[in-house]
């Protein structure tokens, strides 16, 4: 028997480019965002399930600049998806009011927006006057809002009007900034690793000096009045004391990047962590004791981790009952 070789071949390629148009015309289309992907500056990923119910006390919410989103984490490390692309775009500094409300600063155009317990998306205040990048937000002990970026402090009120706070000298190359919940005295760090306190009068004191940190991203206060922070060029979370002592908690694999902080009721520590290679951003958990363990980490959810903030678990006071006699 003769086979026609070229023949054979022609039904080869044949039957491969009609599989191959059938594989395209079913695959999925990682730039429909709709269809729950997205396409992300480290390349294509998926979105994680929808948040299906209320944002509630003892969640985190996180930021993504790679993918536009705003995340829910659970405490029990479940990602869910609160909100992605327009009006977020480029969102970086976040924190989470008493109400639950969460509070997201962009970077690509200054914009700040509020996003309800159900994921409503709300416009608040632009501060381009001000700063070129928006790094991170605080709440004060008024309920308002102090934004920071470039070389400047605004205060923003939940009704949207915007104040400076300090701008310029000494400030420069904010990143971060943590309040103190009871006496309101900001700690402000840049990215050279400067560390200042503003009190409630204004005056400026230069708490940390370049050197001991390198990057500061992200900055809390724990139960102590210690400034807890995440040194991104460092690869470290570092302790600092009310009066400027640094000790590192801890430092090295598997953080490579870390981004932001926030404490939980326990008083641990969660970090969001930006590798430059694709796929490894995650969150990670510390102890005080310098403990760290994976909490939420996806090759596909996350693309550029940014901000992390936490809805501190409301207290119920103790019932009881009263007899008159």
């Amino acid at each position: 028997m003769k086979f026609d070789l070229g023949f054979i071949l022609k039904i080869a390629v044949v039957v491969s480019l009609t599989g191959m148009m059938a594989w395209a015309q079913s695959a999925p289309d990682m730039d429909a965002e709709a269809e729950g992907y997205f396409s992300g500056s480290n390349g294509p990923g998926i979105n994680p399930p929808p948040m299906t119910d209320e944002f509630l006390p003892g969640d985190f919410a996180v930021t993504d600049v790679g993918t536009d989103g705003v995340y829910r984490i659970t405490p029990d490390g479940t990602v869910e998806l609160i909100t992605q692309g327009a009006p977020i775009d480029g969102p970086t500094g976040i924190v989470v009011d008493g109400d639950g409300n969460i509070i997201v600063g962009n970077e690509t155009d200054e914009n700040i927006h509020v996003i309800d317990p159900l994921g409503t998306v709300t416009f608040l205040a632009n501060v381009t006057a001000h700063m070129s990048n928006i790094g991170d937000i605080d709440l004060d002990v008024n309920g308002d809002y102090i934004v920071v970026g470039t070389s400047a402090a605004v205060r923003v009120t939940p009704a949207g009007q915007v104040t400076v706070v300090h701008s310029g000298s000494p400030f420069t190359s904010l990143q971060a900034i943590a309040i103190h919940p009871t006496t309101g005295d900001m700690y402000l760090g840049n990215s050279n690793g400067v560390i200042w306190v503003m009190d409630p009068s204004g005056t400026i004191t230069e708490l940390v000096a370049a050197g001991p940190i390198d990057y500061i991203e992200g900055m809390e206060i724990d139960a102590d009045g210690n400034i807890i922070v995440a040194d991104e060029n460092g690869d470290a979370v570092h302790l600092v004391t009310p009066t400027g002592t640094v000790t590192t908690v801890y430092s090295g694999t598997p953080l490579q990047a870390p981004e932001d902080i926030c404490i939980d009721a326990n008083g641990d520590y969660f970090v969001t962590d930006d590798p430059s290679a694709a796929g490894q951003d995650a969150i990670y958990k510390i102890t005080p004791a310098g403990v760290c363990t994976p909490f939420a980490a996806s090759t596909l959810y996350f693309d550029i981790l940014d901000g992390i903030a936490y809805y501190e678990t409301e207290i119920t006071p103790p019932s009881f009952e009263v007899t008159l006699v």
